[in-house]
């Protein structure tokens, strides 16, 4: 997540995948759903601590589309496999209250929470393609990172850029097109001050009617629905994508949702 412009306190271990009596398995951490449950052996403040894991089955929608833009072009598709299947979540034994949150990819990335706080971990030099087994490890507080206004950077022209949603990119990448489909919203540039247009397909009269209602025992109850997901737009700046370099960063994103999910 932060390798590299962390202050201490850092702590250093190397994971291993352990049985769920804590016996040692193997370094390799490479997990996936259909591993089912999985336990992995973590040191923290000189201590051993035993995560127990479940895999996030309904983590993402079906319909899921990861787009990639350039300028003036951009494609979607379908997420990979790989970077879809290798999310967990569960607690620390013996810590009540605690949980875990962490994509399994290539090593242990993501959060996990004790008594004692949040902590981060993350693979040593994080933007290596595919880590070895016995690869170290970071575990850290968010106290630990090393705030970017903290550096001294040359101040250079550049052209006028406006800002959105907390980052900085050209007029012409501010404009975010979505293709039109049912249940998408438009959102274009901004063109006058406080003012944003946006346009949302209006709903047919006979989608309304499948919301039906029965009565049972004098009282109207909605029938059941189908499984409903929150439609969230995640963007990945030039900044996060330069500091990724070759790495993995649709598994980085996806994993930085299922932290925000799990705490």
């Amino acid at each position: 997540l932060y390798s590299g412009t962390l202050s201490s306190p850092v702590h250093e271990t190397v994971p291993r995948k352990v049985s769920p009596k804590g016996e040692y398995i193997s370094h390799n951490l490479t997990s996936f759903q259909d591993d089912g449950q999985v336990h992995f052996n973590v040191t923290l403040d000189n201590k051993e601590h035993l995560l127990i894991l479940e895999p996030v089955r309904n983590f993402l929608a079906p319909a899921l589309i990861t787009e990639r833009r350039k300028r003036d072009t951009h494609a979607r598709s379908k997420p990979d496999h790989k970077s879809k299947n290798c999310h967990f979540r569960g607690i620390v034994h013996g810590h009540p209250n605690s949980r875990v949150a962490v994509s399994t990819c290539n090593g242990l990335t993501g959060m996990l929470h004790t008594e004692h706080g949040k902590y981060y971990i993350e693979p040593s030099h994080h933007s290596i393609k595919q880590i070895d087994p016995g690869h170290p490890h970071l575990i850290y507080k968010r106290s630990a990172l090393v705030s970017g206004s903290s550096k001294k950077k040359k101040k250079k022209k550049r052209k006028k850029h406006f800002r959105d949603c907390g980052t900085r990119e050209p007029k012409k990448m501010t404009e975010l097109e979505w293709q039109k489909q049912l249940g998408k919203v438009k959102v274009q540039e901004k063109k006058h001050k406080n003012k944003h247009k946006i346009d949302i397909p209006s709903v047919h009269q006979s989608q309304m009617k499948k919301h039906k209602y029965k009565k049972v025992d004098g009282r109207e109850k909605r029938s059941v629905s189908k499984p409903q997901y929150v439609e969230t737009l995640l963007v990945a700046d030039s900044t996060m994508v330069e500091f990724h370099e070759d790495g993995d960063i649709e598994t980085y994103l996806l994993t930085i949702m299922n932290m925000v999910i799990t705490f």
